[in-house]
């Protein structure tokens, strides 16, 4: 199941990827060829990647063999002039189509879509330039990027997009109750997940210092865990993908072998469906739930 759903996170191509790698990037050249030739032989068929993740377009321009679909992203200055909006995302989007060796993208995401929700003149120039790349061909699909899935329905007219990408993890669970998730007239929007670990937080027990203002839920989190003889990772897993509305998984990793571990651990989801296993650790603390929000 997990094959048909995953998109293999492009961000650790080009940045360290979570909080507990900070200070380290995909290791070598040849650890990055194994991982899209594994990823080719479970039949992986995305790569999200974006703009301003360091060489991750390279990267995957290099070694990805052209055998996957592209989905990158792309930010806007909000501050930037109106006039000047169209001449910087056609720039963006060649050199991303260079890097990448590819010919058009997937899909193309509007990586900062929150910093416009009080713009909507911008954000309505944007949509427009993203749906005159689409006419030409150059994208197949025009999507967001947001933090706030509860708030993205508002913005659908102006914003015509097809895919909404938005965290979603055991602590983070807005998105099920968002209207974007719950309502009939959304069904044809694709719903793409990331974040399903919380960057490693819901997977490790030994989390930085700047989490212990949580150490009660996360101890409560660890202790059901551990008490439960569950493997954590295998508890997101089943999280995310028990979940029938949602179409992709954005899968972050460090290196190989965690990408396989993950494979692994898909094969192994056997909760018992009728618990509700999940609701005691819903949290609305935006400081702990989005990552960008964190001062680590």
């Amino acid at each position: 199941m997990l094959d048909k759903k995953i998109i293999l996170g492009g961000a650790q191509f080009g940045n360290s990827y979570g909080i507990f790698s900070r200070k380290t990037k995909m290791k070598s050249e040849h650890e990055i060829k194994k991982i899209f030739n594994f990823s080719i032989r479970k039949k992986i068929k995305y790569i999200d990647t974006a703009y301003d993740y360091g060489n991750s377009e390279k990267v995957i321009g290099k070694y990805s063999k052209t055998k996957f679909k592209i989905i990158s992203k792309i930010k806007v200055s909000k501050n930037i002039p109106e006039k000047k909006i169209e001449e910087l995302i056609k720039k963006k989007v060649k050199n991303s189509l260079k890097r990448l060796k590819v010919k058009n993208l997937d899909a193309l995401l509007l990586h900062n879509f929150d910093n416009f929700l009080e713009n909507k003149k911008n954000l309505r120039k944007i949509f427009h330039i993203f749906l005159d790349l689409k006419k030409k061909k150059i994208i197949k699909k025009i999507g967001i990027s947001t933090y706030y899935p509860e708030k993205v329905h508002k913005y659908y007219k102006i914003f015509n997009f097809k895919i909404v990408q938005t965290p979603f993890n055991i602590f983070d669970q807005r998105l099920s109750q968002s209207k974007i998730y719950r309502l009939n007239k959304f069904k044809n929007i694709e719903i793409h997940v990331r974040s399903i670990f919380l960057q490693g937080v819901l997977i490790k027990n030994n989390y930085p210092n700047f989490f212990n203002k949580w150490k009660v839920k996360l101890d409560k989190y660890f202790n059901f865990i551990e008490n439960n003889n569950i493997n954590a990772l295998n508890y997101c897993l089943y999280f995310v993908l028990s979940n029938k509305r949602i179409n992709k998984i954005v899968i972050g990793f460090q290196n190989l072998s965690q990408l396989k571990e993950i494979f692994i651990n898909s094969n192994r989801l056997n909760f018992n469906k009728k618990k509700n296993i999940y609701k005691d650790f819903k949290s609305k603390d935006l400081n702990l739930i989005i990552p960008s929000k964190w001062k680590i």
